[in-house]
């Protein structure tokens, strides 16, 4: 997380760090005590695994516009089943 937020480079990112370590593990601490279940991980990636690629892609797309001033159309969608292996090329509309 150190790195996360700046690494060496920012004077603060340590003590960033720290506080979100220390409130996940508040988060936990108090998950396991009001429901009183024993703790479960949830795995390495399960902030990545609980984002929506379609209102991922919606939301890229329309940064991309704001940044360009022009409007995408997406033409193909990567590792759709009608076409896997196709990259997906944004197009000036």
């Amino acid at each position: 997380m150190h790195r996360r937020f700046g690494g060496r480079g920012k004077p603060g990112a340590g003590r960033k760090a720290a506080f979100a370590v220390a409130h996940t593990l508040i988060r936990v601490i108090h998950q396991v005590l009001t429901t009183g279940q024993p703790y479960t991980d949830l795995g390495h990636d399960f902030y990545t695994r609980r984002v929506n690629p379609e209102t991922q892609t919606r939301t890229l797309i329309a940064r991309l516009e704001a940044l360009s001033g022009k409007k995408f159309i997406v033409v193909d969608a990567p590792g759709t089943p009608s076409d896997p292996g196709t990259p997906r090329q944004p197009r000036a509309a």
